[in-house]
């Protein structure tokens, strides 16, 4: 793909829908954070914090949406002990970042004319580190970490952060890689727009 040309796209449908609100997704959209994620699904990965409170709990290749079963299960507790997990194992294993240069290009040069969003399910000390890196650290009205949410995309949680009920979702717009990033946004009513840059 011209990635050049799917930023054309991006700007395209930002000018003929009126869109003046764009939400952001982090990973695998703005950059691909280069984390080792092969111990995330093994008895000691994500499934682990889970086996702490439910013993009995024998299935480790929880997804975003298992781990908001759980902590709709759970609760509050559930939820600390997964953010906990989610910070010790990306400090861990975060080792750099590969940059998406035209959408952040797009992002110094024009991402001005509109109000911006960060909404990411990684967490606060992996993303602001990172924004500075990028040079995006002021890119965004809210930042929106995996510190903030009680549940994780798709569900649309965090958007609660995000949305103006005074301005309609209409000027919304998400742009994200995956399908959390477009379930989030479709069961918030928003449109979206999917990035390829790191998928193909």
């Amino acid at each position: 793909m011209n990635y050049q040309a799917e930023i054309g796209e991006l700007k395209n449908l930002i000018k003929t829908e009126g869109k003046t609100h764009l939400i952001f997704d982090f990973d695998e959209t703005i950059a691909k954070l280069l984390i080792d994620w092969s111990h995330w699904h093994t008895p000691s990965g994500i499934s682990a914090p889970v086996r702490e409170i439910d013993p009995g709990f024998a299935h480790i290749n929880l997804g975003h949406s298992d781990i908001n079963t759980a902590i709709a299960k759970y609760g509050p507790k559930m939820l600390k002990k997964f953010q906990i997990f989610e910070e010790e194992y990306e400090l861990k294993y975060f080792t750099g970042l590969k940059p998406y240069p035209e959408l952040i290009a797009f992002l110094k040069a024009e991402g001005k004319k509109y109000t911006n969003f960060l909404y990411t399910s990684n967490v606060k000390k992996i993303i602001y580190p990172a924004l500075l890196e990028l040079g995006l650290e002021n890119s965004f009205s809210k930042v929106v970490t995996f510190d903030d949410i009680d549940f994780m995309k798709p569900h649309p949680d965090g958007l609660k952060f995000i949305l103006d009920s005074a301005i309609p979702k209409s000027k919304y717009l998400f742009v994200g890689d995956s399908p959390s990033d477009e379930g989030a946004a479709k069961a918030a009513g928003l449109d979206f727009f999917k990035i390829h840059f790191f998928h193909e």
